[in-house]
């Protein structure tokens, strides 16, 4: 058995054969949705795998268009820049490559090579990889993955394998070590980890060795389902639909028992089983909260327990200040999770929801599909696999504002309670003594301008969508702009939470292509400082007319009205422009201070 996501759910299905998924893929209808454009290059046979892919990220609101190389072709589609795969020109390529189809015959004469020919052909082969490996970075501007090689499982030469210089096992791992060392010179490379895949189900269990010879298929096609489920953790960030918030239950969740019956010292979490299993869960959400996931609390608990327990218990790894948002009381845990979308300011459908009783799950499925509802297994043991196994959090980069998201969103609760104070909200955004940073982008802030762009939703006037290597053209790009905003207040750094893009359509004319704000910076009027940047901009550049554009997508109604309430005139439903502007003056905030660098 196996668990298959199924859009806001994790249902348990038997495991598929490929028949199914090549029926299924039939009904696919990929016509009338987004779609990305996901290709195929290998050394070996994977007809089918493309079908497998389309379905199960189809369970998850990902369609898929594919191009499948032909068999063994792959270094000619590469290298041809008129090749039907460069034609393609996809946001995402997979190369699959297996090391035996690689090296060809050498495999079977290595062990008889002098040592320093078993060299030479590693030096040879790992040329050859960069060279193919700089080659598909030149003629893609979308994702690569290539995938690692698995080690051999066999030696002629037995144990004495070991004791030789240049055993085959060290010629794979060299080539996988450049894989990694490529990856982290190239920010748009990544590395798929086929032999981490074998090893967790078994290189007997991978292959078919009857259609290993019959077809050339390295990997039987019963288990491609494996593969395209890796696959799904690099198809989630390329569609923007990582998940940025996870909300967990405490009884029997963080903890072993209920708190309010068993007391701080009866609940289970130890060094002894089953709590450790609890332990080894909390480690693991800390590991997520690390690298940059919200945490938030639905529990229906007393208050006071609950905070005796993070306070007190000599165990609880997590602390109450780990969690952006804790809603501890008697309420339905559906209003619950509106109020936490609220309070921190993020998608319904940005948030996972764990919670170990069936019957919250189904309320909050039924409430909210958008939100990613996990079948937590009754087993406590499986927990921590359970969570490590959800392809919900990956991100194509880890910045540093997401390594400081978790003292953020820390501070942001300290805001929250602060505001509660103040029943004028200019006073209370007063009182914030908040500090702003203007400058141009640079190569220090383009991932963190690439993962805005991608992520953010709500604030976002175009909702367009830009990768690292299009933010780098365009940052050092004489005809684009871009800007970006980060704000210090008493209650700590929020971090880089705003930007705009202009494009320069002449010496006369500006386009503001993008303009967002990070949700959790809504509500302090920051895009008045940041119109007011671009107006002084084009003031000194004598620029006399800015157009704005309104794109409506499912989530940024909030942005309709900004540019007529700025002084913007509507030319069409979609289109504002800014005229005299040398004389157009835009009200200054007192409460915010900027700085340029």
């Amino acid at each position: 058995y196996k668990k298959i996501c199924s859009c806001n759910r994790v249902d348990i299905m038997i495991e598929k054969p490929l028949s199914y998924y090549l029926k299924k893929s039939k009904t696919i209808d990929l016509e009338n949705s987004n779609f990305k454009k996901i290709a195929f290059l290998s050394n070996f046979t994977l007809q089918g795998l493309s079908s497998v892919l389309q379905v199960i990220s189809n369970q998850y609101g990902m369609n898929i268009h594919v191009y499948e190389s032909p068999y063994n072709q792959y270094r000619q589609e590469i290298i041809d820049m008129n090749s039907n795969w460069n034609k393609f020109n996809s946001d995402m390529s997979f190369l699959i490559l297996d090391f035996e189809s690689l090296i060809g015959s050498s495999i079977y004469d290595y062990h008889s090579y002098k040592t320093e020919e078993r060299k030479e052909l590693i030096d040879k082969t790992c040329l050859d990889v960069i060279n193919l490996v700089e080659s598909i970075l030149k003629h893609q501007n979308g994702i690569i993955v290539i995938s690692t090689f698995l080690l051999p499982t066999f030696s002629p030469l037995g144990i004495y394998e070991s004791k030789m210089k240049y055993p085959l096992k060290e010629f794979v791992i060299k080539l996988n070590q450049l894989l990694f060392e490529l990856s982290t010179k190239h920010d748009s490379l990544f590395c798929l980890e086929m032999d981490n895949l074998f090893q967790k189900f078994g290189s007997e269990n991978m292959v078919d060795e009857k259609l290993k010879y019959l077809a050339d298929m390295k990997i039987s096609p019963d288990k491609f389902e494996h593969i395209a489920n890796d696959m799904l953790s690099f198809l989630i960030p390329l569609f923007g639909k990582t998940k940025k918030c996870l909300v967990l239950d405490l009884d029997n969740t963080l903890w072993g028992g209920i708190v309010g019956e068993d007391g701080i010292n009866g609940i289970k979490l130890d060094s002894k089983s089953p709590g450790n299993s609890f332990l080894e869960f909390q480690k693991v959400i800390l590991q997520l909260n690390q690298r940059g996931v919200i945490l938030a609390i639905n529990s229906k608990n007393n208050l006071s327990d609950v905070i005796e327990v993070f306070e007190k218990h000599p165990n609880m790894i997590l602390k109450e200040n780990h969690f952006a948002s804790m809603k501890i009381n008697w309420n339905d845990k559906a209003s619950n999770i509106s109020s936490i979308a609220g309070e921190i300011n993020v998608g319904i459908d940005s948030m996972v929801f764990w919670d170990d009783d069936p019957v919250n799950r189904e309320l909050i499925r039924q409430k909210f599909p958008d939100v990613f509802v996990v079948d937590v297994p009754k087993d406590t043991s499986l927990y921590a696999k359970t969570l490590r196994t959800l392809p919900l959090f990956n991100s194509f980069q880890l910045t540093n504002e997401d390594m400081k998201k978790g003292q953020i969103y820390a501070a942001q609760r300290q805001r929250k309670t602060h505001e509660s104070s103040f029943t004028n909200i200019d006073d209370f955004l007063s009182s914030l003594e908040m500090e702003v940073e203007c400058e141009n982008a640079n190569e220090f802030t383009i991932n963190r301008i690439s993962q805005l762009v991608m992520k953010t939703n709500q604030f976002n006037l175009t909702s367009k969508r830009y990768s690292d290597n299009e933010i780098k053209k365009m940052a050092f790009d004489d005809n684009y702009i871009i800007r970006t905003f980060s704000v210090i207040d008493k209650f700590g750094d929020n971090g880089l939470i705003g930007l705009y893009i202009i494009k320069k359509i002449s010496t006369k004319e500006w386009i503001i292509d993008s303009f967002l704000l990070s949700c959790r910076i809504m509500g302090r009027n920051m895009e008045n400082l940041m119109l007011n940047d671009i107006l002084q901009l084009a003031q000194q550049e004598n620029i006399e007319k800015i157009e704005g554009e309104y794109i409506k997508s499912p989530k940024n109604s909030v942005t309709k009205d900004l540019y007529t309430k700025y002084g913007f005139r509507s030319i069409s439903d979609t289109k504002f422009v800014l005229d005299n502007i040398s004389n157009f003056i835009l009200n200054q905030l007192s409460y915010i201070k900027s700085k340029n660098k």
